[in-house]
């Protein structure tokens, strides 16, 4: 057990600490087509963030899974952050994807988008890392936030099934959850009360191209993701120009939407028993902020357990700030990254 305590403080260190390093000059894409199913195809575009400060590329490839209604550029803060305190050789490359009908990744053809599930999101991140691996892009660590975080969840559930897993096909030995929905083994009360129906309900619209489709406008985004538990928005949320000229929110399949909350007809997806128990080769931290409407502390402490079995909760981070709301990565990620440092020096008892 020592022996594990001891690679899951190198190997969270490692990914937590790689985030200051410097600032990224040039940006550029990977786009590639994808089956998600039989007969239906996306095609999907990757953003490849190099930290080219110094005069060679080092350190690890952070690949990036965005949320519900989110795009892959909603990474860029946090990014930046990841990309600015100069500290070499602790990341080189941040991989951000942009599921289908979100970001500059297409429509589905063959169904209409808004018929998309969050397997189909499972399987485009799955087609996305081999596409990546063949082009000489290895991640060695996945990142997912909210509904991003239940599909990195999905990815290694799947490929367990398939007698592989995160580590063995793809050479990723850490996995980080920022805020993530639940899945059907974890208690949800967001979901289970019924809330989180009302809410997909409201945001429902048939629209001509996409069909069904829940529509988040960034009037709509700005109180659903910044607000605190007393519902006070946080001093660093994006206007709603800013929303729309950075490109972060994007009607997200009503499908997936209701699967993710288990709206009816739908039920939330699983994951099975410890996907992320270390024996799967694959370490996890899990951050959960103390304002984060859609997720209860206790329910986080509960997943992560469900998730890793273990019940001392070293890869458990939290943040406890008056602002530690949903999207804190977004409007606070400087913050948010030193309150999740701390978070880990004191889970390793070194704080």
């Amino acid at each position: 057990m020592n022996r594990l305590v001891r690679l899951l403080g190198v190997t969270a260190g490692f990914l937590l600490l790689s985030f200051w390093t410097t600032q990224a000059r040039a940006d550029y894409e990977r786009r590639f087509d994808v089956a998600l199913r039989p007969g239906v195809e996306a095609t999907l575009r990757v953003t490849v963030r190099e930290n080219t400060r110094y005069r060679s590329c080092v350190g690890p490839t952070l690949a990036f899974v965005h949320g519900f209604a989110h795009s892959g550029a909603t990474w860029n803060p946090l990014v930046d952050e990841i990309f600015a305190a100069g500290l070499r050789g602790l990341a080189c490359k941040a991989l951000l994807i942009d599921l289908p009908g979100h970001g500059a990744s297409s429509l589905p053809r063959g169904a209409a988008y808004g018929e998309l599930l969050i397997d189909d999101y499972v399987t485009a991140v799955i087609a996305a890392l081999s596409e990546l691996r063949g082009a000489g892009l290895r991640p060695n660590a996945l990142i997912g936030h909210s509904m991003g975080g239940l599909i990195v969840e999905g990815v290694q559930a799947r490929l367990l099934a398939e007698g592989s897993s995160l580590a063995r096909r793809y050479g990723i030995y850490f996995a980080a959850l920022m805020s993530p929905s639940a899945a059907i083994e974890h208690p949800w009360q967001f979901a289970e009360s019924g809330a989180a129906t009302a809410v997909v309900g409201s945001l429902f619209t048939l629209d001509a191209v996409k069909g069904p489709v829940l529509r988040v406008d960034s009037a709509t985004w700005r109180p659903l993701f910044f607000t605190s538990l007393g519902d006070v928005l946080s001093p660093g949320t994006p206007s709603a120009a800013q929303i729309d000229a950075l490109g972060y929110d994007f009607d997200e399949a009503a499908f997936a939407g209701s699967q993710l909350v288990g709206a009816p007809p739908f039920t939330r997806i699983s994951v099975g028993a410890r996907p992320f128990d270390p024996r799967n080769g694959t370490l996890l931290a899990f951050v959960s902020p103390s304002q984060d409407k859609f997720s209860l502390r206790a329910e986080a402490r509960a997943a992560y357990v469900q998730l890793t079995g273990d019940a001392r909760l070293l890869g458990f981070f939290r943040i406890d700030d008056a602002f530690a709301v949903h999207d804190m990565h977004v409007a606070e990620p400087r913050r948010y990254l030193n309150l999740a440092l701390y978070g880990w020096l004191s889970g390793l008892g070194l704080l």
